[in-house]
């Protein structure tokens, strides 16, 4: 079972998409490519997301106070990154040989704890962050047909959309935490470069589409079920 609640959960589940697709004659970089369902350059964007889980495990037992879990972090690091990182070969190079199954297992094992003690939030089916992009889609085209908003203000909106756009379409490395942060920021941005346009309709319907999409990842049920979720994010950055 996969956990994406967790960066250890969501870097074991791309190291294990890794494993599967490294076979023989295929590269380092079509490997990541395939396992991380990306093309071109957003595999080393992708990829570098995914190296940040590692400082963000440990980040996460540091808080949890495990000593022993981060003595095993610590031993299994170098393991878990040979695969990123691939020093011993060109990425272009055969893609097999650099997943080792003992530091896999390991990494389950603290996901597992992870999970129960320092999960970031809840990750929806696919289906849910399907219809999440849909809502994101329609929000940008609604800004860009709204010849009312300031060129400052529809240029944070749109960057903010697109970022949360790519924060779904990446879940499964950058995780609850990745999504609610761009959702978290385009609310607080708005406000600043245009006060008198903040409450008009558009950055309304906006507000309400990135509240809709930071509650479905919040780890509190009430919050993600409720059809009121939209206004959870307004209510806790405008208070």
């Amino acid at each position: 079972m996969e956990r994406l609640d967790n960066p250890a959960g969501r870097l074991h589940a791309a190291l294990t998409a890794f494993h599967t697709h490294a076979i023989p004659n295929v590269s380092v970089q079509e490997a990541w490519s395939r396992a991380l369902e990306v093309q071109g350059d957003d595999v080393w964007a992708t990829l570098g997301e995914v190296a940040t889980l590692l400082p963000r495990i440990e980040r996460a037992l540091i808080a949890s106070d495990n000593a022993d879990q981060l003595d095993a972090f610590r031993h299994w690091q170098a393991l878990w990154a040979w695969p990123i990182f691939a020093p011993d070969r060109p990425f272009g190079n055969e893609s097999t040989g650099l997943v080792d199954s003992g530091a896999l297992q390991a990494l389950s094992s603290m996901s597992s704890l992870l999970s129960r003690t320092a999960s970031e939030g809840y990750v929806p089916n696919d289906e849910k962050v399907q219809s999440l992009r849909v809502k994101l889609d329609e929000a940008i085209e609604r800004v860009l047909a709204d010849a009312d908003l300031p060129a400052d203000l529809r240029q944070i909106l749109l960057r903010r959309l697109h970022e949360m756009i790519w924060a779904l379409d990446h879940v499964r490395v950058v995780g609850p935490d990745g999504v609610q942060a761009v959702a978290e920021l385009l609310v607080v941005n708005v406000g600043m470069p245009s006060e008198e346009h903040r409450h008009g309709p558009t950055v309304r319907v906006v507000f309400e589409v990135a509240g809709t999409v930071w509650a479905a990842f919040s780890s509190v049920a009430a919050i993600r079920n409720s059809i009121d979720a939209g206004h959870a994010l307004l209510q806790m950055l405008e208070s």
